[in-house]
């Protein structure tokens, strides 16, 4: 039979390995989420260009 300090040694353990990967999942995440809105801010300028283009075609603002 386990002694309990090898039951205990076990539950951490496994525990420790479920934390880290749910790090790892929470990070994915973040990181899709953080893309996403990059996707969405790039598809807002690139709109905003072309309706800048609508209304004054060739002239590209400064800055």
């Amino acid at each position: 039979m386990f002694s309990l300090f090898s039951v205990i040694y076990i539950v951490v353990a496994l525990a420790a390995v479920v934390a880290l990967a749910w790090l790892v999942i929470a990070a994915i995440r973040a990181l899709n989420a953080y893309t996403d809105g990059q996707r969405a801010r790039t598809a807002l300028l690139l709109a905003e260009a072309a309706a800048d283009d609508l209304i004054a075609p060739g002239h590209t603002p400064a800055g």
